[in-house]
Order: structure tokens, then C-alpha cells, then sequence
């Protein structure tokens, strides 16, 4: 058998056998650059929750609270319309004085409104619905956080 003959299965061989150990070796880099980047993303995850908001006291945090409401209207005369926007503005900033309260409870060891807005439209009805007015209001507190009791 001619020596050409004998070399090409041999040769073919050997390309399969790199080509193979080629794969092998890229899932192997790519197996531990996966498991690199989990192992990262666990440590990383393991740091945010040592150093959470929780273990942070007298730390300043912002919050938002964020409500809506609706009310209907019966009359949509300026001065009913008028009344009603006030009646939810009034509610909302009642909302706001007691969220605080709720954030002491629970969360904060001081705490301030630092901001309020309230927004409002009128949804004209139909038939089947009435005309509504909907409020949207957002309260921003500033809280220092209070220190984590054990568990």
C-alpha cells in the first residue's frame, strides 16, 4: 500500500481528533467561564446582601409611595369639578401625613415628606360608565433607616 494511501485515514484522523479536542476544550473554557461568572454573581449577590439597605442604619433613604383613586361625577359643573379635585388632593395629603407613621413602624427611624405632587383627569363616560375624575398621587419621604433587631 502506498505511504499516501496510509497517511490520508491517518491524517483524517488526527484533524477529527483536534477538531474534537477542540470542542472539548472550548466547552471546557466556556463551562468555567460560566461557572466563573455564576461563582461572581453568587459572591456579588452574597456582598448586596451584607451591605442591603437592613444592615445600614441611620442610613438616608428615599421613598415613593405612589396611590390613585377615582370619584365620580354626577355634575360636570367648575365648581362640582372643583370641589372634587380638592376633596382628593385632601385625601391624598392625609395619606401622606399618616405614611410616615407606617414607615416608622416598620422601617424608618425618622422620617419627612420631602415631596408631593397629585395629578388629575377627567374620563368622560358613556352609557354604560359614568364620568369619573382620577387622582394620581406620588409622596417622596426621606427616612433614616433603623438599626436591624436580631432575629
Amino acid at each position: 500500500m502506498p505511504q499516501k494511501a496510509i497517511e490520508k485515514p491517518i491524517l483524517s484522523k488526527c484533524r477529527s481528533l483536534r477538531a474534537r479536542n477542540l470542542r472539548v476544550g472550548a466547552a471546557l473554557i466556556l463551562g468555567v467561564l460560566v461557572l466563573g461568572t455564576s461563582l461572581s454573581l453568587v459572591a456579588h449577590a452574597e456582598i448586596m446582601a451584607k451591605s442591603s439597605l437592613t444592615t445600614m442604619p441611620n442610613k438616608a433613604v428615599n421613598v415613593t409611595v405612589s396611590q390613585s383613586i377615582q370619584l365620580p361625577l354626577s355634575d360636570l359643573s367648575e365648581k362640582v369639578i372643583a370641589q372634587q379635585q380638592e376633596s382628593g388632593r385632601r385625601l391624598f395629603y392625609r395619606q401622606a401625613q399618616s405614611e410616615c407613621k407606617v414607615l416608622l413602624e416598620t422601617i424608618a427611624a425618622s422620617c419627612r415628606i420631602s415631596r408631593i405632587s397629585v395629578s388629575s383627569r377627567i374620563q368622560e363616560g358613556n352609557n354604560r360608565r359614568p364620568t369619573k375624575l382620577y387622582l394620581n398621587g406620588n409622596a417622596n419621604y426621606l427616612i433614616t433607616l433603623k438599626e436591624k433587631t436580631p432575629e
